[in-house]
């Protein structure tokens, strides 16, 4: 008798289960086809002037020279603007052991074609003479002034 009600049962499941696949794949079909809404707030494309950020973090800053100073390790961007205005370069030290981070403003680096080489007018003594970066935690306030 057990054997008996198990079969009708296991019946149902194998007719019912690719009707509901079929549905499934209707819907998905179904969203797959209609149009990504339009709006100001998503975007397609990258504008010709726009650079990516892990395009400029890690690229080597050299002075005009073609002198090694140091890697570019962070972007500054200001809150209220949206605007970059500065980087962080780590300056000094072996394989990143000792160095010093040194921020510069956003319009003193001479970035060449898709920040591929990132030039800066200071000689590597200047820079390696430059005091150290006040860097703040995340939700800490701004160190005071000296």
């Amino acid at each position: 008798m057990r054997r008996l009600m198990m079969t009708p049962a296991f019946a149902v499941a194998i007719v019912v289960s690719p009707v509901a696949l079929a549905q499934q794949d209707t819907g998905t079909e179904a969203r797959q086809a209609q149009p990504a809404p339009q709006s100001d707030v998503v975007r397609r494309l990258q504008e010709d002037s726009e650079l990516r950020s892990d395009w400029i973090e890690g690229t080597m800053v050299t002075t005009p020279e073609g002198e090694a100073i140091g890697t570019i390790n962070d972007l500054l961007i200001d809150a209220e603007s949206g605007e970059i205005t500065g980087a962080v370069v780590s300056v000094g030290g072996f394989l990143g052991i000792g160095a010093k981070s040194m921020a510069v403003a956003w319009e003193e680096l001479d970035l060449r074609y898709d920040a591929s080489e990132i030039v800066l007018a200071l000689s590597k003594e200047e820079a390696e003479a430059a005091p150290e970066f006040a860097i703040r935690g995340q939700g800490e306030p701004p160190p005071p002034e000296r």
